[in-house]
């Protein structure tokens, strides 16, 4: 479970906080800076890399307010087959682990630093990202890289940073049509039986 930024097709307001042309845009978190847009919450499978279930929203909307429809929205898809759920430390709270927890799921998310929950043996990852507590957590964690290939499919080549549309419904239709794409890549790779082009859109454009 992850999310990544939209940037949206409109500059800044004059109140700094939404779109002068796309007034459902928000300023938020986008890497390591603040950006307008949206973000794309996602889950996905980490043993194919296929998306899940998603979520688009304003880019000031918190993780946290969007994981537990999220990951229902996943159990639904996926039959209730999950048994282990990874995220980042801004996933990190007691709801979607009880959640999780209710359906049998066990979670590798880390705790940061300003949680210090009476619990031993948990999950942190350092400044430097070295990933600290049980080794079971950690091959967990470690398998959370999946989603940013994902991420960095759907932008690179299936232009989801790409457009020329406002509003947070066109941008879910548009985050839906990439999304869809990726799918079908999936698909077609697996009816073919070449499981190694599940992410190379060229190899199916040509």
């Amino acid at each position: 479970m992850d999310a990544t930024f939209i940037k949206a097709y409109s500059r800044r307001n004059i109140n700094n906080r939404t779109g002068f042309s796309d007034p459902e845009a928000r300023v938020g978190r986008a890497y390591r800076t603040y950006g307008l847009g949206y973000k794309l919450h996602l889950t996905v499978d980490t043993d194919t890399a296929t998306p899940l279930a998603y979520l688009v929203a304003p880019a000031n909307t918190n993780e946290k307010k969007l994981s537990i429809p999220l990951l229902k929205t996943t159990i639904k898809t996926t039959g209730a087959t999950i048994r282990k759920l990874t995220a980042d430390s801004q996933y990190s709270n007691n709801k979607l682990r009880e959640t999780a927890k209710n359906y049998r799921i066990q979670t590798a998310i880390p705790y940061p630093a300003n949680q210090k929950p009476k619990l031993d043996n948990i999950l942190r990852v350092s400044s430097d990202f070295k990933t600290h507590g049980p080794e079971n957590l950690k091959h967990i964690y470690k398998k959370r890289s999946t989603i940013e290939l994902v991420f960095a499919t759907l932008k690179e080549h299936l232009n989801l940073n790409n457009h020329k549309t406002r509003g947070l419904e066109n941008i879910t239709i548009h985050t839906s049509y990439c999304i869809l794409c990726l799918l079908y890549t999936i698909e077609a790779s697996h009816n073919t039986k070449q499981p190694t082009k599940t992410r190379s859109t060229t190899h199916w454009a040509n």
